[in-house]
């Protein structure tokens, strides 16, 4: 296994994502267009729990996109999308639907939370070898980047 290249994600340029997992970029793309389609078109099917999830999947989809794409320096957008995001699925449940749907909004705002702080407290690492990349997290990455240096020396 020869590894071509080794960096922190939060040192690189934004498009990272795009650049080495076009893959998982255009799987989350087309799940997020197909849920926009079944929203805004199909209007979940007449179903309010589909129209629901529909919203929280694309919510959830992006913040976590954002939160992988973003450099780490600038990571307090992030907060204010995950807010804006679990405010509007308090808002929208509840004019929609009255408080019975409420529910899914704490889980929501759970979600959004434990996203932004696994994004702040650790870092990735990408690895490029043999023409495939791995996503590495680490809350120490400086320290992981060196250790995982000196086993390519060693290897």
């Amino acid at each position: 296994m020869r590894v071509k290249e080794l960096s922190l994600l939060s040192r690189l340029e934004r498009g990272t994502i795009l650049k080495h997992f076009k893959a998982y970029t255009f799987t989350w793309l087309v799940i997020v267009l197909w849920l926009l389609f079944d929203f805004f078109l199909l209007k979940g099917a007449g179903n309010p729990i589909r129209l629901y999830m529909d919203v929280f999947v694309i919510l959830a989809f992006i913040l976590l996109f954002i939160s992988l794409s973003i450099p780490r320096n600038k990571k307090g957008i992030l907060k204010w999308i995950a807010l804006a995001s679990s405010i509007f699925m308090f808002i929208y449940p509840y004019h929609r639907w009255d408080s019975k749907a409420l529910f899914p909004a704490f889980i929501f705002a759970l979600l959004a939370i434990l996203i932004v702080k696994g994004f702040q407290n650790s870092d990735f690492i990408l690895v490029i070898s043999d023409g495939k990349s791995y996503l590495l997290s680490s809350e120490k990455p400086e320290l992981a980047l060196k250790l995982i240096r000196e086993a390519m020396g060693n290897a």
